[in-house]
């Protein structure tokens, strides 16, 4: 397992507080949302949304319109979530131009308590422990790289382990598969440590990568159930 420990100082507080004014203002995102599950088998890991019919979207827009003065290299329109027993499948619907990151923040279990409170980008985000970080990184191809890191919380900051990883290829695409306009992807729920029925919260980024900065405006916080 590769592992990264990350100490906090009060600094970096600054410097991640930058998400959009819609995440603090918009009240649809503080009402949890149910994900209902489907019988295994039913999500064919192939890029296409075809399959997908069925599943209502979880969040309709995660990026401003207004791109503002640095637009994130992934344009972030849409996500699906479902999961059957087995696993939980996300459809993203997205432009990237060039390579770029999507991070999905994970609250696995709904508790505040369990899991730390970075990333600190509005206050309504205090309402979630993150205790995973899925990191989607794009490149040329197209190519999508698929990560799940578990965060550790630490006494004076937290550490972070990588818990799933796939990239996907034309000979490999079990797990993570991309279209022009969808990416499709899978994680075992006990990476992550879910067993529905459970409440869950995400928040999509789609910035840069890296730390935030006043320019990350592009995200969505989104409190769910995974139905049994």
């Amino acid at each position: 397992m590769k592992n990264k420990v990350i100490y906090i100082m009060p600094v970096l507080f600054l410097v991640i507080s930058g998400c959009g004014q819609n995440t603090s203002t918009d009240k649809t995102n503080r009402k949890s949302v149910s994900v209902a599950g489907v019988p295994p088998g039913t999500i064919v890991i192939d890029g296409r949304a075809n399959d997908w019919e069925n599943v209502s979207a979880i969040t309709p827009q995660v990026g401003l319109t207004d791109r503002g003065e640095m637009p994130p290299k992934i344009d972030l329109h849409s996500v699906k979530v479902t999961h059957d027993n087995k696993y939980i499948y996300f459809l993203l619907q997205a432009q990237p131009s060039g390579g770029g990151v999507v991070e999905i923040y994970v609250d696995a279990d709904g508790e505040k308590a369990t899991g730390t409170s970075i990333p600190v980008v509005e206050k309504v985000v205090l309402d979630a422990g993150w205790d995973f970080v899925i990191k989607l990184t794009y490149a040329a191809g197209p190519v999508l790289t698929t990560q799940v890191e578990k965060f550790i919380v630490l006494p004076n900051g937290y550490k972070s382990e990588l818990a799933f990883e796939h990239k996907n290829s034309w000979e490999d695409r079990s797990y993570t598969a991309t279209s022009r306009q969808f990416q499709e992807f899978r994680i075992p729920l006990n990476a992550m440590n879910m067993t529905p029925p459970t409440d869950v919260a995400f928040l999509f980024t789609e910035g840069w990568g890296g730390m935030r900065t006043k320019f990350d405006k592009h995200c969505q916080f989104i409190k769910a159930t995974l139905e049994k």
